[in-house]
Order: structure tokens, then sequence, then C-alpha cells
């Protein structure tokens, strides 16, 4: 089994499900250390272990063992989303902080149109009424 991906995507798994490696090792009937040595790619899990972890995390094992799991949408496709997920956050992460920036900007231009207006009755109430813009009367 080609394992190039597999210390750091189980890493990367085990963190986004919010698992410990003591956790994970409970779930996968191995000890903390088995799973440290899997994460540090000093050992490879036994074919057994590596199909329960697939299981687990509901990803094939191609993808686990030949694709870099932290830069692709591979656990969408799956069905597991994740908003902390770092590939999520670097492919949304920019359009949120856009959209951000428009509302705040949005924000600013409709004060800036009510004190116009404002401005606007106060000076000029016979372009106010032109405009629609109610006038308050003197009483």
């Amino acid at each position: 089994m080609s394992s190039m991906y597999i210390p750091v995507n189980l890493k990367y798994l085990r963190s986004k499900r919010g698992l410990t490696q003591a956790g994970l090792a409970k779930k996968l009937e191995k000890t903390s250390a088995a799973i440290s040595d899997y994460e540090k790619g000093k050992s490879t899990p036994p074919m057994e272990v590596a199909f329960r972890i697939c299981e687990l995390f509901n990803i094939s094992l191609d993808d686990f063992a030949r694709r870099d799991l932290r830069k692709e949408d591979i656990l969408e496709e799956e069905g597991v989303v994740l908003e902390k997920d770092i590939a999520y956050k670097s492919k949304y992460g920019e359009a949120r902080k856009q959209i951000q920036t428009l509302e705040r900007m949005n924000q600013l231009m409709e004060q800036r149109l009510a004190e116009l207006e404002r401005e606007i009755r106060e000076q000029a109430p016979a372009l106010a009424r032109r405009l629609g813009l109610e006038v308050e009367e003197d009483l």
C-alpha cells in the first residue's frame, strides 16, 4: 500500500474530528504510541487498521493513502463537512472578507445618504419636496 499521505492525513482527520491520539487509539483498539508512530510516519497502519480508519472517517483507502486531504475537498465529497477545515477556510475565507467589506461600505453609504437627505431637508426644503423627502414643517 502506498502510504505517502497516511501520516499527514491521519493527523489531519483526527484533529478535525476533535480526537486525541488516545481517543483514536481507543476507537481503533490500538495504543497511543501506535497512533503517534503512524502520524510521524515511523510505521504504517496494518491493512485492517487502515480500513477501520477509512470507515471511521468515511473516506476511501485510495484517498487516505494517495491524496493530501488538507488541500482538497475530498471530505466534502465524502459527506464530511467541517466548518473549521483548512481547505474550506482558504477557499471561502477571502470571499467572506470581501462580503464583510462590501457590507461595511453599504452601511457607510446608507449613513451618508441619511446625512445628505437631512441636510437637503434643512437647507433646501423646496428641493426636498421635489425629491420626495419629507420636510418637517415649522409649527
